[in-house]
Parts: structure tokens; C-alpha cells; sequence
């Protein structure tokens, strides 16, 4: 079994051998504090309860294993549907992989990672959730991978044909460091937009002629 810590900072979990988070940069505690990292989700029980695929609520999904992970899958449009701990696992499991790459080359990696979009994207629509029926949301994944994918913040994720591979390949190339940088260049932005646009009383203003 794998050894994971907490981070104290985003309570994500991380490898024991790592002296910082993966996600937040924040340090970790000493390794003599540290706990081990609980085996795979089991699969919620949905005994009796068929779920229904969201891109189309008249067929049903089927069971399916992906690694060892417990998915259920359409078997019309081939998307797939992970709980919120699997669906989380997986993107951990993934993102640990990532660092066992050359740090040089995933970081030249990450400053040019590009998804490529499968044949056929689906339409553009807002899903019902299939295990509460509620709308889901959609988000772009790390903000910048420019896979959108639709989830529901109570019971999973649900992602279109070839959308998990590129989440997969996204972050075994680099796109959480990317994420990082660019989420760094965005809050050093609104720093310099907040101090240039501020003139309280007695502050010196340069003049910029026409």
C-alpha cells in the first residue's frame, strides 16, 4: 500500500516521500507524523438502482472497471460516470505518475501541453446528474486544459468519450505545473491592476503625457 500524508494547507493527499504539496506548494509535516493512504473508493452501493446515462436518460449504464476503479459506462455514446471519491482518486493516482517524469521535461512539457479534441464532440448542453437528477455544472478542468466536463459537487463527474484520456495525458504532460503558473501570472495581474488603480490621499501619481 502506497503511504499518503494530508496536506494542512488544501487537505489533499500526497506521497510521504514529498517534502511539499502537489497541488499547493505548501510544506508538509514531518514524516514520523504521517498517515497511510486508505486503499481505493469502494463502489457506492447502488443496488436496485439502475443509473441512466445523461447524454441519453433512456439507456442504462453498465458496470465497468477502469484500473481497478468501479465506473459505470454508456454503452451508446461511450461516456463515463465515477463517484466523487473514484473520479478523485484516479486524478491523484495519475498525478503521482506525473512525477516520476524528468522534472525538465515536464516543466518544458507544461509550458506547451495541448489537449486534442476527439471526432465528433458532443453538443454543448447542461446534463442531469444520474444518480440525484440535478443539473450539473460544467467546468474547464485546471481552468486551462480546455477539457469541460460536467459534475455534480454531491455525487460525481461525469465525462464524454475521450475526454478522461485527455485529462489523463494533460497532467502526465505537465498541466497541473501549468495550472500553477498560470494561476500565479493571474493573482501577480490583479496585484499590479489593484496597486495601479489605487490613488488614496497624499499618494504621488505619475503623469503619463498624451
Amino acid at each position: 500500500m502506497e503511504a499518503k500524508t494530508e496536506c494542512p494547507a488544501c487537505g489533499r493527499r500526497v506521497m510521504v516521500d514529498r517534502d511539499s504539496c502537489l497541488y499547493c506548494g505548501a510544506a508538509l509535516p514531518s514524516r514520523a507524523k504521517r498517515t497511510e493512504m486508505p486503499p481505493p473508493p469502494a463502489a457506492p452501493s447502488l443496488e436496485g438502482f439502475a443509473l441512466r446515462s445523461p447524454r441519453m436518460p433512456d439507456v442504462a449504464m453498465i458496470r465497468a472497471e477502469i484500473s481497478g476503479l468501479v465506473v459505470h459506462r454508456c454503452p451508446e455514446t461511450r461516456g463515463m460516470w465515477f463517484d466523487g471519491p473514484t473520479f478523485d482518486f484516479l486524478i491523484e493516482r495519475q498525478a503521482e505518475r506525473a512525477l516520476t517524469l524528468d522534472p525538465n521535461v515536464r516543466s518544458r512539457a507544461a509550458l506547451t501541453v495541448r489537449v486534442e479534441k476527439g471526432a465528433g464532440e458532443p453538443r454543448l448542453e447542461y446534463l442531469n446528474c444520474p444518480v440525484c437528477g440535478e443539473q450539473m455544472s460544467r467546468s474547464n478542468y485546471a481552468k486551462c486544459s480546455g477539457v469541460v466536463f460536467d459534475r455534480c459537487l454531491k455525487h460525481g463527474v461525469w465525462l464524454d468519450d475521450l475526454e478522461l484520456q485527455q485529462i489523463l495525458r494533460f497532467i502526465e504532460t505537465g498541466g497541473h505545473e501549468l495550472a500553477k503558473i498560470l494561476k500565479r501570472e493571474a493573482q501577480e495581474r490583479a496585484q499590479l491592476t489593484r496597486l495601479h488603480s489605487f490613488s488614496g490621499p497624499g499618494m504621488w501619481t505619475r503623469q503619463v503625457p498624451p
